[in-house]
């Protein structure tokens, strides 16, 4: 083997493909997927534990490491003083909830077709994410009503853009009745991370507004493209889970509703 350290990923998360071929190009590890080792059948392995957590396996001492604990190990021989600065106590305190919480939600920021890897249901990280997309989302959005559309500062505060978020979250959610608690909290995952998205593809057109003053066209021609884009994700995230295309048109209703406040204000105000 060229390298002691197998650093076990799931080979359908673009975040680990990310990290573990940096890892391997660097000749920090040899990579392996967590699929292929499933049918290797590794006796050194918990591959349940191997689900929530990425494993290393040590062959120099016959041993496997989980988690941030084996991220640590193969990170620490390239950055060193990263991975000490990591471990002061106060990070060392933080750093374990941050890396279960990025786990645990890893199929709902970027979901797959295949169920052999799929994370441990655990409701609090699953709520503790729609809590924080819900926020920057609301976050950036009152930012860019600031900055762009003047006359939605009138209609909106942060509190109520949060509150109409919310609202589509809970109506998104009763819709899927039909499907089990777990699936429907998988869709409001993904839900949750489309907005992000679009949000955080908000903040480009904010800053060249900021420099350059565009045009209303221009911004608007932005946004429109923008909000085809993140229908089509919306789709092939919900044909990836499978829960049908109501979803997706009730995803739509909001987006006109959003705009049809903004012709409202636009006349009124």
């Amino acid at each position: 083997m060229k390298n002691d350290l197998e650093l076990l990923i799931d080979e359908d998360c673009p975040m680990c493909n990310m990290y573990g071929n940096y890892l391997a190009k660097n000749d920090l590890v040899c990579l392996n997927s967590y699929q292929n080792a499933v049918q290797q059948k590794s006796n050194s392995v918990n591959y349940e534990k191997a689900k929530n957590q990425i494993a290393l396996i040590d062959h120099k001492n016959n041993k496997t490491i989980y988690g941030l604990e084996a991220l640590y190990k193969a990170f620490e021989k390239k950055f060193p003083r990263l991975i000490g600065f990591l471990k002061l106590p106060l990070l060392a305190k933080i750093m374990p909830v941050v890396y279960a919480f990025i786990s645990y939600n890893r199929k709902q920021i970027a979901p797959s077709a295949s169920k052999i890897c799929n994370p441990s249901f655990i409701l609090k990280y699953r709520i503790a994410y729609l809590l924080f997309g819900l926020i920057i989302s609301a976050f950036i959005f009152k930012i860019f009503c600031q900055k762009i559309i003047y006359d939605f500062i009138h209609l909106f505060s942060f509190n109520t853009i949060l509150f109409l978020l919310a609202i589509h979250f809970c109506f998104q959610f009763t819709i899927l009745l039909k499907y089990k608690f777990e699936k429907r909290i998988d869709y409001l995952g993904n839900l949750c991370t489309v907005f992000i998205i679009g949000n955080l593809l908000l903040v480009p057109i904010v800053i060249l507004n900021t420099i350059l003053e565009l045009s209303n066209w221009i911004i608007a021609t932005y946004v429109l493209l923008l909000v085809g884009f993140l229908i089509r994700v919306h789709f092939k995230r919900c044909k990836m889970i499978e829960v049908g295309y109501l979803p997706t048109i009730s995803f739509i209703a909001f987006l006109f509703f959003i705009f049809s406040l903004k012709i409202f204000a636009s006349i009124v105000l």
